[in-house]
């Protein structure tokens, strides 16, 4: 004979959904959902492979994202303002060639460098990360573009997947396998392939 369902398994399993859905962490979830913390990490995992909860949490999302105003395209839009971003639209710089008018060098042609930054006003700045005064001039420092190519060049199957399943893109980047970002002494990245 099958046992009946504890009402309170359902309220369980809801507000472990609840939650999960907040910081995506299982284990937490768990937790406040009521599980014991010797379980709680066994039994997140558990939970997400359930079908009926990955639904719930689904809906969830969905929910989140409807209420945020958010869709999948606006999101893959602000990635693609990301990853496409482009320095010379936030500055101009190069060189000025001016004539020295006193001293020991007066006539010498000398060339001197320049940054100008874009009036903010003008601009869409949501890549810039960062627009600083250094002793030296002004700095501008954009958004990491390398996780942001990863991203797209994944989601329009470019590149294989995480089964090594090569996607219909570009030829050169199916043979990818993997797209690593380091960072280097300075905390930039470098874009490793491999």
């Amino acid at each position: 004979m099958r046992q009946k369902k504890d009402p309170s398994d359902n309220l369980k399993l809801e507000t472990f959904c609840q939650s999960y859905i907040k910081d995506f962490n299982a284990t937490a979830a768990a937790l406040a959902a009521g599980y014991s913390k010797s379980s709680a990490a066994n039994k997140g995992c558990i939970l997400l492979k359930n079908t009926a909860i990955q639904r719930r949490l689904s809906e969830l999302m969905d929910q989140k994202m409807k209420d945020l105003n958010v869709t999948r395209e606006s999101v893959l839009e602000e990635i693609a303002i990301l990853a496409f971003a482009d320095l010379g639209h936030y500055a101009e710089w190069g060189t000025q060639i001016r004539t020295v008018k006193a001293g020991k060098r007066k006539g010498v042609k000398v060339a001197d460098a320049f940054i100008i930054l874009k009036d903010s006003k003008e601009i869409d700045s949501r890549a810039i990360q960062q627009v600083r005064m250094t002793r030296d001039g002004p700095a501008i420092k954009l958004f990491d573009k390398g996780p942001m190519l990863a991203i797209l060049a994944k989601h329009f199957k470019l590149v294989a997947d995480d089964n090594g399943i090569p996607g219909g893109g570009i030829p050169e980047l199916a043979r990818l396998t993997a797209v690593e970002i380091q960072k280097d002494k300075n905390g930039e990245s470098v874009q490793k392939a491999g």
